[in-house]
């Protein structure tokens, strides 16, 4: 008994002990608090409320380095503190400037931060933003020159600066072109490569290579015409009756410097045209087919016919379609056949209309005159251009015939009568004031080279900050100065200042303001869409009402036209399907 009392002692006190570091432990892990950093998560045995702060370290101006957030997720129970993290030092971070020191983190809190002082999360409610400051930056310096030396941009105090070196202009000669850029140190650049300015006396000088030689390549037209003995006669259009058959010639020309590589493809799209058998070219399921090798400018004449059919006499005319498929591309001709109705004469009267036009009109309007004619079989027309302002005093002397366009308004105005007597002060009634329309505008485009991605509202942005050079016509007889006014003017762009410092370059015309954007001396352009695309621009934008004025081409019947019912046809197809895709495709903007 003795022995055993002892023993149970023992064995009680080392119970007691064991439940007691049990009970210490459990306290312990009821109350522990741990901040821990980006994702990490705490292990506790007890679901306690979560709470989520956050520091984000940004490296300043001219460091290098990416930009990281570190969270900070707290587990705790009652009545316990906030995290108190360490301010981290911006080369732990990886952050670092060339040639500068670190002085400090500029708080979104607005207070200072040096590297290894702890921060309150609570105070800056959660989330602070830490920014670098640092000091003795290097006053860095760019020269950006010809392949001949000439300094054709410099700059100062740029130190951290990026730079997309496909902004950079630079005079490319005409046999030559741009590969490159390169550095002080031998090193040659993409023509599209951005880079960050850092150091002293960086120097980059434009690389040029010799133009490869121009591809020489085939092209093909296409062209196909009534061959019918008798077909026009004293004025009059020849109608063809139903059995009647008619003859046509398709002709295909090599209008490239290069002899055809591929056969051509040739076909017509009015069931019941039979190709007949000829020199050049072979027969295959109704096409014709011309073998590749056609030389420079020659031609083959593909003979055609059709017979008239009963039931094409209720059309007033047949137009069918010869297409030529060569290489990938499509290219057509039109021709009309006239049907003779069963009360008509062999021959039709054809009624002719004279149309007045601007010149600037000539290139949309000769096609859609063309579709016109094919359209409506009886009518032709016949078009005066001129200068608008003379064609206008002519008309309200004299009066006119048909059908007149003008340009802008104010022209119109001055010979209705329904005007104001401000527009039209001498009360001339010249134009039925019924039929008048606006079939078209010409609106303001900035252009650029292939890829200009900016807009007219972006325009003072990209110009007062150095990004692009623009070109503007003063050409006061141009639409493309007034545009260039207005949208100055609009846009709060001042043209002296932006001159003087030349980021704005003056033209003589719109041909000169192609020029200087296509070789580099200028990025952007302002002139009419229909200038863009005559000078095979690209449009990068095209003004609205409240940046340019567009200018309007009204057109209307003439009072005094004796053929009012065939000018108001005319006058009416302006708004046509067809027409409004011919002046679209001119740089108009049908309305």
């Amino acid at each position: 008994m003795k022995r055993i009392l002892p023993l149970l002692l023992a064995l009680i006190l080392m119970l007691s002990l064991a439940m007691t570091a049990c009970a210490d432990q459990l306290i312990s892990r009821s109350i522990t608090v741990e901040v821990v950093a980006n994702t990490e998560q705490i292990d506790e045995t007890e679901s306690t409320e979560v709470s989520e702060y956050s520091i984000v370290y940004v490296p300043g101006s001219g460091a290098s380095g990416s930009t990281k957030t570190y969270n900070y997720t707290m587990k705790s129970a009652e009545d316990t503190d906030t995290p108190k993290p360490e301010i981290k030092s911006a080369s732990a971070l990886g952050f670092t400037n060339d040639g500068a020191t670190f002085s400090y983190w500029s708080g979104s809190d607005g207070n200072q931060y040096a590297p290894g002082s702890a921060v309150d999360l609570a105070s800056t409610g959660g989330s602070l933003t830490l920014t670098g400051v640092w000091a003795g930056e290097k006053n860095a310096s760019i020269t950006i020159k010809d392949d001949k030396g000439n300094v054709i941009y410099s700059g100062s105090d740029v130190q951290g600066w990026t730079l997309d070196l496909s902004t950079v202009s630079v005079d490319v000669p005409d046999d030559k072109e741009l590969t490159g850029w390169k550095t002080s140190s031998g090193t040659v650049l993409g023509v599209n490569a951005v880079i960050r300015i850092t150091g002293d006396d960086n120097v980059l000088t434009a690389v040029f290579k010799a133009k490869d030689p121009e591809k020489r390549e085939a092209e093909i037209s296409i062209s196909k015409y009534i061959t019918n003995k008798r077909w026009e006669k004293d004025g009059k259009i020849r109608l063809f009756k139903a059995g009647e058959t008619v003859d046509f010639n398709i002709v295909v020309t090599n209008t490239g410097d290069k002899p055809t590589t591929d056969k051509i493809i040739v076909y017509d799209t009015l069931k019941g045209v039979k190709i007949k058998s000829g020199s050049g070219y072979s027969r295959d399921d109704g096409n014709a087919i011309i073998k590749a090798g056609l030389g420079e400018g020659r031609s083959v004449t593909i003979k055609a016919t059709y017979t008239i059919k009963s039931s094409d006499l209720s059309k007033h005319k047949l137009v069918n379609m010869a297409y030529a498929y060569y290489r990938g591309h499509e290219i057509w001709d039109a021709c009309r056949i006239p049907i003779r109705h069963r009360d008509s004469s062999d021959y039709v009267n054809t009624t002719t209309i004279t149309v007045y036009a601007d010149s600037s009109l000539s290139q949309p309007l000769n096609q859609i005159i063309s579709d016109f004619e094919l359209d409506y079989t009886d009518y032709s027309v016949n078009v005066v251009y001129g200068t608008d302002l003379t064609t206008i005093s002519s008309i309200a002397a004299y009066g006119g015939s048909d059908v007149l366009i003008t340009v802008g308004k104010d022209h119109m105005d001055f010979l209705d009568l329904s005007a104001s007597t401000t527009a039209n002060p001498n009360r001339n009634n010249r134009i039925i004031s019924s039929t008048r329309i606006t079939p078209v505008q010409n609106r303001a485009a900035l252009v650029g080279r292939s890829g200009t991605v900016v807009t007219f509202r972006q325009l003072s942005g990209v110009l007062s900050s150095g990004q692009a050079k623009l070109a503007i016509s003063t050409n006061a007889n141009e639409m493309a100065s007034t545009f260039a006014q207005e949208a100055a003017t609009s846009l709060a762009i001042d043209l002296s200042t932006l001159k003087a410092t030349g980021a704005v370059i003056e033209c003589a015309n719109s041909a000169e303001v192609a020029q200087a954007v296509q070789s580099g001396k200028a990025d952007l352009g302002i002139m009419s869409g229909s200038d863009a695309v005559a000078y095979g621009m690209t449009t990068a934008d095209v003004a609205n009402d409240g940046i340019c004025t567009p200018v309007s081409y009204p057109a209307a019947v003439l009072r005094g036209s004796t053929r009012q019912s065939v000018a108001q046809t005319f006058v009416n197809y302006l708004r046509s399907t067809d027409a409004r895709y011919i002046f679209n495709s001119f740089g108009y903007t049908a309305m």
